[in-house]
């Protein structure tokens, strides 16, 4: 079965990686795909390098910066249906491979999984650091380290399940109501994870992502101290009960 995937690329001036990204997504050896490009207010070129010509991309762009989580969030809200498939790649990261797609599809069929995360391999060479949840760390997941890694994939269907106990999604957001700014992986993965039953959840341990560890404006550089208060905060927010079914 050839599942449906949307693969979301949120991106602030990303213009010199953004080729990489856009090449490692469009040459993929699997058919039914779409593109969802937000571009968040760039104010580089970052815009001139996106295939608005492909029928299978769109091509978002904020006239105002809303940062990563809000795009995320929007772009599964208003694109993505119940039987979809959501992957991220970060618009500054890319695919290893055009074959990335084919092998998370295959995962899914045959491990009948809801959340699919997994190893990756550093920018500046190596492999990552990424390793599976014991069954003991996802019971208490908010207590765990945090181990939801590259490449993320979940079925559209979990994350819409998220606002039958959460409607307004307050799960992600400050004090102030906002979407938080960074650390948009913990503030998704939570709610998600704790939706998911364990056996529903699969690591992939064969590295299919290239995480950029050289962009000087990645928050793990400019904002370490921030995304570990947010992560404080988000760990302390309430719980989800599990689902049984999509």
């Amino acid at each position: 079965m050839n599942n449906k995937f949307k693969i979301i690329v949120p991106f602030y001036n990303a213009s010199k990686f953004l080729e990489r990204c856009v090449s490692s997504l469009i040459t993929q050896k699997y058919d039914n795909l779409e593109i969802i490009f937000i571009d968040d207010a760039s104010t580089d070129d970052s815009w001139s390098k996106l295939p608005h010509d492909d029928d299978r991309c769109i091509c978002i762009k904020n006239k105002v910066r809303k940062t990563a989580l809000e795009n995320i969030h929007n772009a599964i809200m208003n694109h993505c249906n119940k039987g979809d498939i959501v992957a991220i790649c970060d618009g500054d990261d890319a695919l290893l491979n055009r074959n990335v797609i084919s092998h998370i599809n295959t995962i899914y069929n045959e491990k009948d999984c809801w959340i699919c995360y997994g190893q990756f391999m550093f920018s500046t060479g190596g492999v990552g650091f990424a390793c599976a949840y014991t069954e003991s760390e996802y019971q208490n997941i908010r207590k765990s380290p945090f181990k939801l890694s590259h490449l993320r994939t979940f079925r559209a269907e979990l994350y819409h399940k998220i606002k039958e106990q959460d409607t307004t999604f307050e799960c992600m957001k400050d004090d102030n109501g906002d979407f938080y700014k960074i650390s948009y992986d913990v503030a998704i993965g939570f709610p998600l994870f704790e939706l998911c039953p364990f056996d529903r959840v699969f690591f992939n341990e064969k590295p299919i992502y290239l995480y950029n560890f050289e962009n000087p404006i990645s928050d793990h550089i400019v904002d370490q101290k921030g995304q570990t208060q947010t992560h404080i905060d988000i760990s302390n927010k309430k719980k989800f009960e599990r689902v049984h079914g999509l």
